[in-house]
């Protein structure tokens, strides 16, 4: 059973590969990482499996900076990175405009800044 500071490490690591890799793509909290597993393949390079596919096209490397920081890279296809017009993030097309448009005659000044 791994101790309490090995769980600590592998969670940061796991975190790390997964902002890497949502930072690689352009993307945020929308995404569900529940989409995402990272495979180990040696002590620094991952491999990302994504909706129980392995993404060929992906690349993690993963090292220890010091004892208190890592740091994690991923670097993929320029056609992966997310475009809001083509995104599965949102229901369908016209969910993009709505929500950049949303509440603003709300907000003070608003009307003139949509002008």
């Amino acid at each position: 059973m791994e101790d309490e500071d090995s769980q600590y490490t592998r969670f940061y690591r796991l975190w790390s590969l997964q902002e890497a890799y949502m930072k690689a793509m352009g993307i945020g909290l929308g995404f569900l990482m529940i989409r995402a597993e990272f495979i180990r393949r040696d002590s620094a390079r991952w491999k990302l499996i994504l909706d129980g596919q392995c993404a060929i096209d992906w690349h993690f490397q993963c090292t220890q900076f010091d004892s208190m920081h890592l740091v994690s890279v991923a670097y993929g296809p320029y056609s992966a990175m997310w475009m809001p017009e083509t995104s599965s993030l949102f229901l369908d097309g016209d969910s993009y405009p709505v929500l950049l448009t949303t509440g603003i005659e709300e907000c003070e000044g608003g009307a003139e800044w949509q002008q």
